[in-house]
């Protein structure tokens, strides 16, 4: 019986006890059966552990505390410790997963064909069946198989060891010892109806398999790949499964698989020879990815083009970035999947002193966030010094007089001063000149001074229910502030960035509101008048606030910045946005 057949009849039988299991399942049964089928045919065998268990422990959460029979449960729990043990390497969190599913069902069972033999001894551990002293028993290795094929001798005079898995066979065998950077050939002999093959591999701490298309020598009909430098730089354990196919792309065979991986020991030293092909040199170590593994910069850290991240990172707006894994160029944004990363478009910033010092000048426009208010004109309520009413067009008391008479006429109603609604209101704009200085590419502090335009009359004060001027407008801007750069500011281009400021101002905003008088030669019949309410804020403020400076040239940029103001003491809340010219020094 071929590999292929055996895979069929396996998957049949397992559709049929989960088809069977999903007739006679009470409650969530049928579902949480779905889900390990997914868990361990979609997740678990792409390599995607995490992934697997994250799906299984739903699973059990989904279940509750009665939603699920016992046997169910304890099945989930029982594949939860084959991901762990299997894919991640996770005993002790593996034996975890057996506990819960002893509890679930005392009569759980694994199946031992599904897991290493070290995850089968914590099984039996679990369940009792393993003597007292004894551990589990290693593995032991098939024996190399010999033919009449030449084979190239190692230094030690002995032949690179071949081992077979199912029927296919390639070299070199698991286990093998390889130093670090030093290429890797897989040499798969000759199998009836393979044309293709596909080799796959995990790196030293990687998380997922990076694929590999074998070349197929039509002369000889082997299969051959080599397992890059850059999957070899650190010590540890590589493991590697290859897939043979045929014409379709059909399954024939394969050696290891995501399941139960070939294992190579990564090494700094090692007294076996290095793999070869078959009748050719061993391939030269490759010394640039050891020394690109001990020296560049650090993540987090300025890069230039002199100055290059380490392995496995790269250079992203000046800055170290971990590089993104993959295993086709789909993966990538950049279309381009190499060694199981993807080469990724580099920013690197600038040796050059970059702009510490940046002036400029810049146009504000003020826009206050009226609340919502009441007949603020009625009677004396202006009195409070939240708001100023005159007549509409008018700046001053003796002009029609604001909450007085004109003609003996009142000017609003104590009951009808008129209403403002929640709204944005154009008010002051201004002119600033700024300065920040450059702590580090990443942070500024600094200072904003300018004036103010378009404000509002003197505010009125109430003696006696007679309306005086009082305070007038207070046209000057100081600001102190601080910047967090996104971008640091070696780079060209767009930089954009967060900021906390205060400092002194006023903001003045008017609203024209409809206001009734009591027409008293008119049987004080309700008469309509438009009212300016003037609102004035200030004179301390908060501002937080964020914009980008765009670089057109080295020293040269447009910058645009939005301050969102609260005012203190006479509250309020003004957005600010301006747009500005930065020269740098």
């Amino acid at each position: 019986m071929t590999p292929k057949q055996r895979l069929c009849i396996t998957f049949t039988l397992l559709a049929a006890t989960i088809a069977f299991s999903a007739f006679a399942a009470p409650n969530k049964d049928a579902a949480t059966l779905k889900k390990i089928d997914e868990a361990i045919n979609v997740h678990y065998i792409a390599a995607q552990f995490d992934k697997a268990e994250s799906v299984l422990i739903d699973a059990i959460k989904a279940c509750g505390a009665k939603g699920c029979s016992g046997e169910v449960v304890a099945k989930v729990y029982i594949y939860v410790g084959v991901v762990r043990g299997n894919g991640k390497g996770n005993l002790p969190g593996a034996r975890q997963a057996f506990e819960n599913a002893q509890a679930a069902d005392p009569n759980v069972t694994l199946d031992a064909t599904l897991v290493t033999p070290a995850v089968l001894a914590e099984f039996n551990k679990v369940m009792g069946k393993e003597k007292a002293g004894d551990g589990a028993k290693p593995e032991e290795k098939p024996a190399a198989i010999e033919d009449d094929t030449e084979k190239p001798k190692s230094k030690a005079g002995g032949r690179p060891r071949v081992a077979p898995v199912g029927d296919l066979r390639c070299s070199p065998a698991s286990g093998y010892e390889i130093r670090t950077a030093q290429p890797i050939p897989f040499n798969c002999e000759p199998m009836e109806g393979v044309v293709r093959g596909e080799l796959y591999y995990k790196p030293v701490d990687a998380e997922d398999f990076s694929a590999i298309l074998m070349k197929f020598d039509s002369a000889t009909g082997t299969l051959r790949a080599q397992v890059p430098c850059d999957a070899l730089a650190k010590p540890g354990t590589l493991n590697v499964y290859i897939v043979a196919q045929d014409e379709n792309k059909e399954l024939v065979d394969s050696f290891g698989n995501a399941l139960s991986p070939a294992q190579f020991t990564i090494v700094e030293k090692t007294k076996q020879a290095a793999p070869t092909y078959p009748g050719e040199r061993t391939p030269k170590r490759c010394t640039d990815v050891l020394a690109a593994s001990e020296t560049g910069v650090a993540a987090g850290q300025v890069c230039t083009s002199d100055e290059p991240c380490r392995r496995g990172l790269y250079c992203k707006s000046g800055v170290c970035r971990k590089t993104p894994s993959c295993e086709s160029n789909a993966d990538c944004d950049t279309n381009h999947c190499s060694s199981g990363l993807c080469e990724m478009h580099e920013e690197f910033a600038t040796r050059e002193t970059y702009n510490r010092l940046m002036l400029g000048v810049h146009f504000a426009f003020d826009t206050w966030l009226s609340p919502t208010a009441k007949n603020v004109c009625g009677g004396n309520n202006a009195a409070s010094g939240d708001y100023s009413c005159y007549n509409a067009g008018k700046t001053r008391v003796d002009q029609g007089t604001a909450l007085a008479t004109t003609n003996n006429i009142p000017m609003a109603d104590a009951a009808n001063g008129g209403n403002i609604k929640s709204t944005l209101v154009p008010a002051t704009i201004r002119v600033l000149l700024s300065a920040d200085y450059a702590l580090i590419p990443e942070v500024t502090v600094g200072t904003r001074l300018g004036i103010a335009f378009n404000g509002g009359p003197q505010s009125i004060h109430y003696d006696n229910g007679k309306p005086t001027p009082n305070k007038s407008f207070f046209p000057v801007h100081f600001e102190l502030r601080g910047a967090y750069w996104f971008r640091p500011l070696t780079l060209p281009g767009f930089h954009p960035y967060i900021q906390l400021g205060f400092g002194m101002a006023e903001v003045d905003a008017k609203a024209t509101v409809t206001a009734y008088y009591r027409d008293t030669a008119n049987n004080n019949k309700l008469t309509p008048r438009k009212l300016d309410v003037w609102r004035k804020t200030g004179k301390e403020f908060v501002a937080p606030g964020f914009g980008v400076l765009f670089n057109f040239a080295k020293h040269h940029g447009v910058q645009l910045h939005v301050n969102a103001m609260y005012m203190l003491p006479s509250s309020g809340l003004v957005i600010e946005p301006s747009l500005g010219y930065v020269l740098g020094f």
